[in-house]
């Protein structure tokens, strides 16, 4: 929470009430669905049913979109 990722062209940013992708809000609220050191997987939920799953690097600051590898970065 609270930091700011981008692959160059989107920047997205986990809140507790969603992921908000270029300041729009995506999804409903986040979860942690696993925690292993340095690694979580959050996911979350849009309007329309679709899940968001994530891979959340804090060694690296790095956020992995599961859908389709987009790599984001801390900014």
């Amino acid at each position: 929470m609270g930091h700011e990722f981008t692959d160059g062209e989107i920047t997205i940013r986990f809140r507790e009430n969603g992921i908000f992708a270029n300041g729009q809000c995506m999804t409903f609220a986040p979860t942690v669905s696993d925690f292993d050191g340095y690694q979580a997987i959050v996911t979350a939920m849009d309007p329309q049913h679709n899940r968001y799953t994530f891979i959340v690097d804090s060694s690296d600051g790095t956020v992995t979109d599961r859908r389709d590898g987009t790599v984001y970065r801390c900014r």
